[in-house]
């Protein structure tokens, strides 16, 4: 593949069937014309009848981002018809019934009947029956209407993806979604904080490099202005060591565990006063413990690991990663306006034209060694590293994440920046 471009590409995508599943990166060499050239070479084998196109972000001078993409190639898999979701389907049969409706009595019996067998065909679409190979089993009733909570009125999830996290029938999914969707979020906290329950995927991009993402790290902190959506923080996403990659919030880059093919126990967060915390033991004997605090505009956060090894532990680099996709006006595949101070991150949002507006997403964490964003997740981070560690002692580090309204947000900076 031979993409040319007038400025230096931001990043490409392979779009799966509406989806941005895989991620291709740009060389951007220079040629002789003063363009910029990406040769890139990528397997891809669709899983299932449908089609596929390659898109191209582009950063312009002023500012803004454009893309382009090829036309859409078709492929059809072992003979399979092609398959819908079942929120597209959805989609497209609400809408005709609403132009069915605004319609009445307006256009002719002939235009009518057109619509009539939209109607049929759109509801004869197959739609694609996903497993729920990534649900979790709920052990009491009570901890099951919490999830359902959690899902439905504060993340606004649909039946399908209910089903996807908790693994109901889809009829039974639905008559969740029909009780709990009129409810209101409990608006007692400036800013609410609830485990992210999982069944939606928490990255709008790069899908490829975080493949059934695990629930037991990540938490939802939801703004104080209105209708702001919601931030997802892996809290950790990783943790590398002298040993190799220790621990992987998903699956992408094979741990230390997986070349052993020893497979971790899943584990939920446990509340607390304030909070959220867990706690989780490696076959090694290293324990790794997250808490999560909530504040008026927004959490602390601490994570906390132990040697239970007999030998020393180095290079402890941990990765935090703040996913964007749910927060509205933070949400673009591409660079935002950003402060990187030291071990801070601060990101503004824009409203619905793309104008920068006054507020802000701001992290950090300490011991800081790494601070970056990446748009076609897209996420922010500020990532810490722990010092080393002795057998059977603890180190920590130590960070948040705050929500800023207002002209000077580099108030929320302190000496740690400098």
């Amino acid at each position: 593949m031979d993409v040319v471009s007038e400025q230096p590409l931001l990043f490409g995508e392979v779009v799966v069937n509406g989806v941005p599943e895989q991620l291709l990166r740009a060389q951007n060499t220079r040629t002789d014309q003063g363009a910029y050239r990406s040769q890139i070479s990528h397997s891809f084998v669709p899983k299932r009848s449908g089609w596929f196109a390659i898109r191209f972000w582009e950063s312009q001078p002023d500012g803004q981002v454009r893309f382009a993409h090829t036309a859409p190639w078709y492929v059809g898999v072992d003979n399979q018809p092609v398959k819908i979701e079942l929120h597209e389907k959805q989609y497209l049969v609400d809408r005709i019934r609403q132009e069915i409706t605004r319609s009445n009595g307006v256009v002719s019996p002939e235009a009518m009947q057109e619509y009539q067998s939209a109607l049929k065909f759109y509801q004869a679409l197959p739609v694609l029956e996903q497993t729920p190979i990534n649900a979790r089993n709920s052990e009491s009733g009570a901890e099951l209407q919490n999830w359902l909570d959690n899902m439905i009125i504060d993340h606004r999830f649909s039946a399908s993806e209910v089903r996807m996290a908790t693994g109901l029938e889809l009829s039974q999914a639905e008559e969740e979604v029909r009780k709990l969707a009129p409810q209101s979020p409990d608006a007692t906290q400036p800013v609410r904080v609830r485990p992210y329950p999982g069944g939606r995927h928490p990255r709008r991009g790069f899908l490829d490099g975080a493949i059934h993402p695990q629930r037991e790290t990540k938490i939802s902190v939801f703004p104080p202005w209105k209708d702001g959506g919601y931030v997802v923080i892996d809290v950790p996403e990783a943790v590398f060591s002298n040993l190799g990659l220790t621990y992987l919030a998903h699956t992408h880059i094979p741990t230390i565990w997986d070349e052993l093919k020893q497979p971790l126990q899943r584990l939920e967060w446990g509340v607390t006063a304030e909070g959220y915390s867990v706690r989780r033991q490696l076959p090694n004997g290293i324990e790794i413990s997250s808490q999560v605090t909530r504040r008026n505009d927004g959490v602390d956060m601490q994570i906390e690991l132990t040697n239970g090894t007999k030998d020393l532990l180095s290079g402890l680099r941990v990765q935090v990663c703040t996913m964007l996709k749910g927060a509205a006006g933070f949400n673009l595949q591409q660079p935002l306006e950003s402060i990187v101070e030291g071990p801070y991150v601060a990101v503004r949002g824009v409203d619905e034209n793309e104008q920068s507006t006054n507020r802000w997403i701001v992290t950090h964490w300490t011991p800081n060694q790494r601070v970056w964003t990446n748009p076609p997740v897209p996420c922010v981070h500020s990532d810490p590293i722990f010092p080393d560690c002795a057998p059977g002692k603890s180190v920590t580090v130590s960070g948040d994440l705050r929500f800023y309204e207002g002209d000077n947000v580099r108030e929320l900076f302190t000496s740690e920046s400098q």
